[in-house]
């Protein structure tokens, strides 16, 4: 077995002395920093968010040719939007679909024969006055105009309620409401919940289904309100949901995509390998060692597979470097992945000792280390 593993070491010597294989391993350093660059740059938000854009003026043709009951809102709600060219992330979106919601009750006011002239001037001058603050100022402005017009407005109480509760939360925790802002999103969401436990409260016929229901609000809303007080935002992909930083499961999924070039760069390796001991004449020398043929080509393929092992290791180290985040996974089933997990603790040991922050993730709430 010593022999066999000097054959091991002498295949190393051999292949490091090459400059081809320190080019390789080089393309392989190259790419995988270009592919963790480009994905921290793009996202799939970006593109939905451009073709979100793009619909705003085939929205208001679509309304002006259908003539959908008021219409008009929603004509003048997207004209704005494609002329003004606002892009889908952005707070100006979320406040026109809130003034999306005054411009139908308008367009029904003015239907209404007994609608009263003052609460069709009221949201008029509300939505002047919003559009302006949109025009020149910034969320909070419109935010805390939109708060100080609840009571104006006239609104129904659920509704009353529900705003006022939603828009004290949005200035509270400084919430800025664009789309892809996770925390923004669920403060829209416990605001519902809240106006949901609010009528089965004033509901006399309780059962079973809806005590369970009441319950399952009480503590989705608590859970809502610590993820709100700590910051906590989750990553929504298909049907799972990581809790942490959206950028390391983004790296991963392009470097992981990648391993087919280190099975490219391990053929050309394993090519290498045998092709320089027949040109270089060296195969003579070691047909005539006391070692079987078999020990040599094995010691040659078990090389290669531990370089291509080495290899895709160095892959998750550098997604780990570029993020930030080494992520916390369940006890491998198998005693090459415990050995693996052992290993990866070693190094994140290393890496929050010479780090400025550390921090533990569990269950999604972070806990700093130092």
């Amino acid at each position: 077995m010593t022999r066999f593993f000097r054959l091991i070491k002498n295949e190393y010597i051999k292949l490091f002395s090459k400059v081809g294989t320190y080019v390789l391993l080089g393309v392989l350093v190259l790419s995988v920093v270009a592919a963790a660059a480009i994905s921290l740059t793009r996202s799939n938000e970006d593109s939905y968010a451009s073709s979100r854009e793009q619909s705003y003026q085939h929205e208001a043709d679509y309304y002006k040719e259908t003539r959908q009951e008021n219409y008009e809102a929603y004509v003048e709600h997207y004209s704005y939007l494609a002329e003004k060219q606002i892009p889908y992330y952005d707070w100006r979106t979320a406040a026109m679909d809130h003034l999306l919601k005054v411009r139908i009750e308008l367009c029904e006011f003015k239907k209404d024969p007994e609608a009263s002239k003052e609460r069709i001037e009221s949201r008029e001058q509300y939505l002047d006055e919003a559009m302006a603050v949109i025009e020149t100022g910034t969320w909070r402005e419109f935010f805390e105009q939109a708060l100080e017009w609840t009571e104006s407005l006239e609104l129904p109480a659920e509704e009353a309620e529900r705003q006022t509760s939603l828009f004290n939360t949005i200035l509270q925790y400084d919430l800025e409401p664009v789309e892809n802002n996770e925390l923004y999103t669920l403060a829209r969401t416990m605001a519902d919940q809240r106006q949901e436990m609010k009528a089965l409260e004033a509901d006399g016929n309780q059962n079973s289904e809806k005590e369970k229901r009441y319950q399952t609000l009480q503590e989705e809303i608590a859970l809502a309100q610590y993820r709100l007080d700590h910051g906590l935002e989750t990553i929504v992909q298909g049907s799972n949901t990581y809790w942490g930083s959206p950028d390391f499961w983004f790296v991963m999924d392009t470097v992981l995509s990648m391993v087919v070039l280190i099975s490219v760069v391990m053929i050309i390796i394993g090519g290498s390998i045998l092709s320089s001991e027949f040109s270089g004449g060296t195969i003579k020398f070691l047909l005539i060692n006391p070692v079987k043929r078999s020990k040599i080509f094995l010691s040659k393929y078990v090389t290669v597979l531990s370089m291509g092992l080495g290899c895709v290791m160095l892959y998750y180290l550098l997604a780990v470097l570029v993020t930030g985040e080494v992520g916390l996974g369940l006890v491998a089933p198998y005693r090459m992945g415990r050995i693996f997990a052992d290993i990866l603790g070693k190094v994140n040991q290393q890496l929050a000792a010479q780090a400025d922050e550390a921090y533990f993730m569990a269950c999604g709430f972070p806990i700093r280390l130092k």
